[in-house]
């Protein structure tokens, strides 16, 4: 009797009870929820929602075009280990005091409130064109891990911690518009 949640637990149509539920250990996989890279759309709400029911999500190769995605504690992201897993801005949405990735429950440029505590991120390529900021990590402590993060195109700063210690930078390249 639980809800359909589209990808772990899935409602019989021809019947009021019964549903049907996969078995899985760890991490989701957001395709199970429909959400598929390469579409040209915007899956912001998609992600979101599926991260923050599971905390623990792998985000396969491919292009996902979002608009602020925003970091639990305690919680994963992981992409392809090749660096195929790309978060692109969604130019058609204004990218002032955005970021494509935001570890701060609070929005950019404003005093963080609540801190960001052992959330971990690995494997994902930030493409910034048209947003101020690739990750935007504000008041992150409690070893939050980046590894194996890279930012890109950025108006303002591709990787901007803030008030972020001790936050863990294992791997994290930065590239600059040229």
């Amino acid at each position: 009797t639980e809800d359909d949640n589209s990808g772990t637990i899935i409602k019989l149509t021809s019947v009021d009870t019964g549903r049907y539920k996969l078995k899985y250990d760890g991490a989701v996989n957001v395709k199970w929820f429909g959400i598929f890279p390469d579409t040209g759309i915007n899956q912001t709400l998609q992600l979101q929602k599926v991260y923050d029911s599971f905390n623990n999500i792998i985000i396969g190769e491919g292009t996902y075009i979002i608009s602020e995605l925003v970091v639990n504690s305690y919680s994963s992201i992981t992409g392809n280990s090749d660096g195929k897993t790309i978060l692109k801005w969604d130019t058609n949405i204004d990218g002032i005091n955005k970021a494509v990735l935001r570890a701060s429950k609070s929005p950019v440029g404003t005093t963080a409130s609540e801190v960001i505590s052992r959330a971990n991120i690995k494997n994902i390529v930030l493409d910034a064109t048209g947003c101020d900021y690739g990750l935007y990590a504000n008041y992150c402590t409690n070893e939050t891990k980046l590894d194996n993060i890279t930012a890109l195109y950025a108006t303002k700063a591709n990787i901007v911690p803030i008030a972020a210690i001790p936050i863990i930078v294992l791997s994290a390249n930065v590239a600059f518009r040229t």
